[in-house]
């Protein structure tokens, strides 16, 4: 099974609960510069959990500011928020996380 996100990232099921995190590229070829389509295998055989927070991490490493520890926790927590939203774009409820045993 594929799945979608946000029209950038795909995962793909390598087996059970497991999935590849794949991101589209556009490179240029080195002889002739002429652009061509591409994909980077972000990770192999990760949980759901871990490309979430690769997704994630991507969209702020594109962000070239310098932050403390409380902006970056507070831009994490807005980019994990939005990534969530995709669940049900109608409902903007609040994911509650359940402490374990």
């Amino acid at each position: 099974m594929y799945i979608k996100i946000d029209n950038i990232f795909t995962l793909n099921q390598a087996s059970g609960d497991r999935f590849d995190l794949v991101k589209p590229v556009i490179r240029k070829k080195a002889d002739t510069g002429k652009e061509y389509f591409s994909e980077v295998i972000v990770g192999f055989s990760m949980s759901l959990e871990s490309c979430l927070s690769n997704i994630i991490a991507d969209r702020l490493k594109n962000k070239e500011e310098t932050v403390n520890l409380s902006e970056f926790l507070k831009a994490y927590k807005k980019e994990k928020d939005q990534l969530l939203s995709l669940l049900d774009p109608d409902k903007k409820k609040k994911m509650v996380r359940t402490k374990r045993k």
